[in-house]
This record gives C-alpha cells, structure tokens and sequence, in this order.
C-alpha cells in the first residue's frame, strides 16, 4: 500500500541472484566438460555438420536447390530443432485455447447463468441505520411491505411484463450450534418453499427423505451450501440433524432442525442458502402477514429499453426497492471478460517472448556456425539470391512447422475446453468460436522474424564474404 517496499527488493534480488547463478552453473556444466576435453587442434578443424551422423543412403542422386538446402539443414539438429519448436508451438497452443475459451463466453449466457432467468429482479432493500440492525430495518420494510397486492397487480397488468414470479420469505438472526456464527453478522434471508415447489421438485427432496408436511411438524430447515458461503464465513458446515435457533421478531430463539443439506441448483433462489417450509414463516415473523421480498420478471428483448422504463414509473422514487437489470449483469460481465482477456493474453505474450527468442538464437546459431559451409558452396556457384532464397526458406520451416502443430492440437484442444466449460456451466452456455484474429497475429509475428532473420543473415554473409575477400587480397 505504500508504494516500493525496500526491505523486500533487497531480498527478492539476493534470491534472484542466488537461483541465477544455480542456474547458469548448471547449464554450463556439460558444455564445459565437453570443450576442455578437445584439444585445440582439433576444436579448429571442427564443424556443426562433423558431429552429425552419416548413414549410408540408397539415394544417388539428389538436386540441390536452396529448398532442399534448407530442408536438410532443418532437420539436420533434430534435437535443437525439437525443442525450439516446442517452445513456439506451446506458446501457439495456449494462444490459441485461451483465445478459443475468452472467445466462445457469451456475456448474455453468463449474464442469464449469474441473473436466473429473468430480465428485472425488484428486491427489498432496506435504508441503512447506524441506530438499528439491519434485522429491526427489515423487519419494519416488511410490515409496511410495498409488494402489496396493488403494487402486484399494476405490475401483473402491464403489457411490457409477462412471467412475474414473488419470492417469499424474510430476514432473521440465525444461531448455529455452539454459536459459530455469533462474532460475525449472524442474520441471513430465509426463503419459504411452497408446497407446489416441493411437489415439482420431488426428485431432489424425495431422494433426501424429505416431506412438505413432515418438515413443517419437525420445524425443519434446508440449507444449500453447495457454494460453501455458510461454512467459510459462518465457520459452520452443515450436518443433518443438527439443531439452529432463529430468532423472531419477538426476540425468542426458536429451534429449528436441520434435516437436508442439498444443492438445489435452482436460479430462481441463487444468492439464497437457508429453506423453510412457507407455512413457518409466520412462526418466524409474527407481525408480518406479506412475505413478498423480490419480484422476477421477463420480458422481450427488443422491449428491455421500454419496459426497464416502465418499472422504474411504477416503483417511483421509493429508496427501499432495489431494482436490477440483465443489461447492468452483461455490461459487468463485458468489463470482466475485458479486463481478463488483458491479463491472460499479457500472460501469452510474455511466455511467448521466450519461445521467440529461443527461435532467434537457434537460427542465429546456426548462422554463425556455418559460415564455412556458406563459404564452400559459394565457391562453387552459390549465388546471394540463391544463399537468401535459402535462409528465408529454412526460418518459414519453423513457421509452417509451428502453425500445422498450433492448429491442429490448439484447435482440438480449444474445442475440447469449450466442451467442458460449457458443460460445467460455470461461465454459461459456451459457443464455440475459433480464434481467427489472434492466430493471424501470432502467424504475422512470425512471418516477420523469419523475414527480419533472412534480411540480416544475408547482410551478415555479404560483410563476411567481403571480409575474407580483404583478408585474402
């Protein structure tokens, strides 16, 4: 928070230094080892091709053009050749998967999956007051609640709306066993399930045991932490059979037993994680008779404008309603994706920077140690346009060698990804979408170090050739 901290540069650099010279120790040993066992003499008579293995080969005869030059120099260090195209051709694969995944998300489906499956949502949302808990403000908004049944109907009534549904329920302090709770905020919205949501979901309470009447006798409670809110910021985790307290608006704790811990996966409750039959919600709050605390409603897409209008005339200027839209979710969404796709592809490039500089030292590499072999060749009738066609033939190698394997594993990979993204569900309904701006960009960045290497490899042969023409004369 306060900006550069020395103590910990100071450190960090001492570790940087200490983990660097590891690690150059390390990468010279092997060569070293190898360099002081030749003697000089030798060392100078010493070329790259001498250290290759020859094989005896049935073919007698071959046309040496700069194509074929190239493509037996390519393949001539399969090893070094390996590895810099494995560098280049991961760099391409995780482009090309985190391209395909932040590509195929669909703010409106993550919006959808975030939001439930309505356009507006109209919540309760009591003033705040340093004088009074927030339980006490709820509670007072609810006996005075403005969901009354005309508000209801001047909804129900409008054109614009369609498909109104109300969630019931209410506001109270929640005591678990052995008071886990009771530092931190200890209320929590409890929602009343009806006994037709229960009979319409029958397969995931039946397979819990559980009946509308019997929990209704037993004063029984459900709790869904499946996202596990309950456990990390109320320190309990959810046991059936265990008993909680709530406390009424009358000040008693009454017991309630927990006798299902489920996951109810339901988006019309998403955000909600304790359940009560509906008919104990008035054990709960005696001086409350409507229960109304949010309002889901749809409408057409093309009338989101007219109708988002529409609500805010019908709710007017009252502070305790809180009114939200699918298009604040999406814009939200669209500002996340943004920003993440800024971290991840700044992620890409600096991984990729490395793998573009190993490509530079390999063909620059290569260069300096075969300047005999440029030489011989071009005693012998090699031209410049020749030498050029060569060299930028052999750096396209790695370019056509890294996208063929970018876009065929990259691509199954991206698609795979989407699959299960999309399945999981975590960020909507996925659709698949391939990457066609990203891979053209990581296709032209390497067009041109292929090109800037062959421009300067045959500048570089040319001062050479010059050099040892001096030298000679």
């Amino acid at each position: 928070p306060d900006g550069w901290y020395w103590p910990n540069t100071v450190k960090f650099a001492f570790i940087t230094v200490i983990v660097m010279r590891i690690a150059v120790q390390l990468s010279i040993r092997k060569p070293v080892r190898i360099a002081v066992s030749v003697s000089p003499v030798e060392a100078v008579r010493i070329t790259t091709t001498d250290a290759d293995k020859f094989n005896d080969t049935k073919k007698l005869y071959r046309r040496i053009t700069p194509f074929s030059l190239a493509k037996i120099n390519f393949s001539r260090n399969r090893k070094r050749t390996f590895l810099t195209l494995l560098s280049l051709s991961f760099t391409g694969i995780l482009l090309i998967c985190v391209s395909t995944l932040l590509l195929s998300v669909k703010p409106v489906a993550m919006a959808y999956q975030e939001f439930g499956d309505c356009e507006f949502s109209i919540s309760l949302h009591p003033s705040s007051d340093i004088f009074d808990s927030y339980v006490s403000l709820s509670d007072a908004l609810q006996q005075k609640n403005p969901f009354n049944q005309d508000f209801i109907t001047g909804l129900s009534r409008e054109p614009l709306l369609q498909d109104m549904v109300s969630v019931q329920g209410c506001t109270a302090n929640i005591f678990f066993p052995d008071n886990v709770n009771v530092e931190d905020q200890p209320y929590y919205e409890i929602i009343g399930l009806t006994r037709e949501y229960f009979e319409n979901h029958s397969d995931v309470f039946t397979d819990e045991g559980l009946d509308y009447d019997e929990l209704v006798e037993n004063r029984g409670i459900i709790i869904d932490d499946s996202t596990g809110v309950i456990e990390k910021f109320a320190h309990y985790k959810a046991a059936v059979g265990d008993t909680v307290e709530i406390e009424t608006d009358e000040g008693k704790k009454i017991p309630f037993k927990v006798m299902a811990s489920v996951d109810l996966n339901d988006k019309l409750y998403k955000g909600y994680w304790i359940f009560v039959p509906q008919d104990l919600l008035d054990t709960i709050k005696v001086k409350t008779s409507n229960f109304n605390i949010k309002l889901l409603l749809r409408t057409d897409w093309e009338n989101i404008s007219r109708a988002e209008n529409r609500i805010y005339e019908l709710c007017g200027d009252n502070p305790n309603l809180e009114i939200r839209s699918i298009r604040e979710i999406i814009t939200y969404m669209e500002q996340s994706l943004e920003a993440t796709m800024k971290t991840v592809y700044g992620l890409v490039v600096f991984i990729g920077l490395f793998a573009l500089i190993n490509l530079i030292n390999t063909l620059l590499t290569n260069l300096i140690s075969r300047q005999q072999e440029f030489g011989v060749l071009r005693s012998v009738g090699l031209s410049d346009k020749q030498l050029s066609e060569w060299l930028r033939t052999e750096a396209f190698f790695y370019v056509a060698a890294t996208m063929t394997v970018t876009l065929i594993i990259g691509t199954i990979s991206g698609y795979i990804l989407c699959r299960a993204f999309s399945q999981a569900g975590l960020l909507g309904t996925l659709t698949y979408t391939f990457p066609l701006f990203p891979m053209l960009v990581f296709l032209v960045v390497l067009i041109l170090i292929a090109l800037g290497y062959s421009i300067l490899a045959i500048r570089y042969c040319k001062k050479q050739s010059r050099l040892t023409d001096a030298a000679l004369f």
